[in-house]
């Protein structure tokens, strides 16, 4: 699904790619919390912070997605038909 590896195992300093995996192992740990045993105020500001999370994670892979395109990486590098074709995929998404 992409030119290197599914799983980046880089150095966050090595830029998106790294520290986007960085967080994708922070979000992880978040997700594996016992919410029950959360006080009130830790769930309303973690429900808030998912969102600006969320927010943020769109506009890095906007910005990723808009480079590819702008390369022709899906046709040239990853055997789609389109940029469409391959996010589509990605996201595991039908046509239509």
């Amino acid at each position: 699904m992409s030119i290197s590896d599914l799983h980046p195992h880089t150095d966050p300093a090595a830029g998106p790619a790294g520290l986007s995996a960085e967080a994708v192992g922070l979000v992880r740990q978040a997700a594996q919390a016992m919410f029950a045993a959360q006080p009130d105020q830790a769930l309303v500001d973690t429900v808030g912070l998912a969102a600006q999370l969320r927010a943020a994670t769109a506009a890095v892979e906007a910005g990723a997605l808009a480079e590819a395109d702008h390369r022709d990486l899906a046709r040239d590098k990853l055997a789609y038909g389109s940029t469409g074709d391959w996010v589509t995929h990605t996201g595991g998404l039908r046509k239509g």
